[in-house]
């Protein structure tokens, strides 16, 4: 199977995603995330984040869930809104 042009991991690909820290998450994702390479090597160098499928599910989760972990001394709502301007940096 391919996705976005990449072969997946198989049932390890399947959604929803999800993540327990710092707020249980989870996430569907319906799309190509252009810049998934570049997004997962931040989160691998920066973070040091291993993603565990070639999922850009799981690499927006990440994304989404470090930013909420940065920003934890603000309101929910600002950090959904930092974590979701992460993206598109």
């Amino acid at each position: 199977a391919t996705l976005a042009g990449k072969s997946t991991d198989g049932p390890r690909d399947l959604q929803p995603m999800l993540v327990n820290y710092p707020h249980g998450l989870g996430l569907v994702h319906n799309g190509n995330v252009v810049n998934m390479d570049d997004l997962t090597q931040l989160l691998r160098e920066k973070y040091h984040r291993i993603m565990l499928t070639k999922n850009d599910a799981e690499t927006l989760l990440n994304v989404i869930s470090t930013q909420l972990q940065e920003n934890l001394d603000t309101s929910p709502l600002e950090q959904l809104k930092r974590a979701s301007a992460k993206i598109f940096d």
